[in-house]
């Protein structure tokens, strides 16, 4: 039988092929990268500083949220309604993946949301990991501008809302281009979807038109006009009464 060796492994470091030697010249040093500009640099900084608001934004309102909705008991019924608008579209602004159909087409699975200044709706094709992604070509990007909203029943669906709606050439809507067919979730949902859209375009209504600086300085020599017309008025003699005193 043989005996077991006593020998112990060799515990000498070998070479790395990779690691060049000293007064090896086989191996060149690699220039380092290019520095980058001040605008390339400036750039990535704001779109880091911008990423990490929003981030912040929407944990601050979704904690805004789920205390109101915790407390709710604690709220008035325009309250209650006012923390359901700002819970909707808080969502919506994330994005939610949902069916549509546009004019009557095809049904396609998007990601619906709405812009950041809550003046029109976008919808996107699903992420690449949708199954549905290898089935259809998915929709382009678009963007539109709430005209008219309502909720429906479309067929064994459970809920689904139709939004008349314009297309944007630039920041304004032009007319009416069609219908768009959204299935909701449920039945509050679809409400919801509703009540928050006439919200918006409540809202774009109101910014499309502004007053500017012409109309509140109009406004104003108006009001100081109709003052100084109303003092003169009041420190005028009165002709009448002294008339008829002289002929007493």
């Amino acid at each position: 039988m043989r005996a077991p060796s006593s020998a112990m492994p060799s515990l000498v470091p070998t070479k790395d092929p990779l690691v060049p030697e000293e007064g090896d010249e086989s191996f060149e040093e690699m220039p380092p990268p290019p520095p980058e500009d001040k605008a390339t640099k400036l750039a990535k900084t704001i779109r880091a500083a911008e990423t990490m608001v929003r981030i912040a934004e929407q944990k601050r309102r979704r904690g805004q949220f789920r205390l109101a909705d915790d407390d709710s008991h604690t709220l008035t019924d325009d309250e209650k309604q006012l923390v359901a608008h700002h819970a909707f579209i808080s969502e919506l602004m994330d994005g939610m993946l949902r069916h549509v159909r546009l004019d009557g087409g095809a049904e396609h699975l998007v990601r619906l949301s709405v812009d950041p200044y809550l003046k029109s709706l976008e919808w996107h094709p699903p992420p690449p990991s949708s199954s549905l992604w290898a089935f259809f070509l998915p929709p382009k990007r678009a963007r539109l501008a709430i005209a008219d909203i309502d909720a429906i029943t479309l067929g064994d669906k459970a809920a689904a809302i139709s939004i008349a709606f314009a297309k944007l050439s630039g920041d304004t809507p032009s007319q009416l281009a069609g219908t768009l067919v959204v299935q909701c979730a449920s039945a509050a949902e679809a409400t919801q979807f509703v009540v928050s859209g006439a919200k918006l375009m409540a809202g774009v209504a109101k910014h499309r038109h502004p007053r500017n600086e012409d109309d509140d300085r109009v406004i104003q020599e108006n009001a100081s006009n109709q003052m100084e017309a109303s003092s003169d008025g009041d420190d005028a003699p009165h002709d009448d009464e002294g008339s008829n005193n002289d002929e007493a």
